[in-house]
């Protein structure tokens, strides 16, 4: 099992770089905290999407859809 969090963070790779193999467990953290360092620190790969314009983040749940879309991808 590949632990994956979704975090904007200094070890977080480009999202369209990660490997999505099967099996993973996708890890999100909450709009105002994220995942904390203690779980970053047991995952695999930590993955994030690029943002561009005002805004800093992703509604999580918007990170996620994009994120399970590629993996599907990944693995179709």
């Amino acid at each position: 099992l590949k632990v994956i969090a979704i975090e904007q963070s200094s070890q977080s790779i480009d999202y369209t770089k990660a490997d999505y193999s099967y099996p993973i467990a996708l890890i999100i953290g909450n709009e105002t905290h994220g995942v904390s360092k203690e779980v970053l620190d047991l995952c695999d790969q930590i993955v994030e999407l690029p943002v561009f314009g005002v805004n800093v983040s992703l509604n999580v749940m918007v990170s996620l859809a994009i994120i399970l879309y590629k993996s599907l991808e990944q693995n179709l």
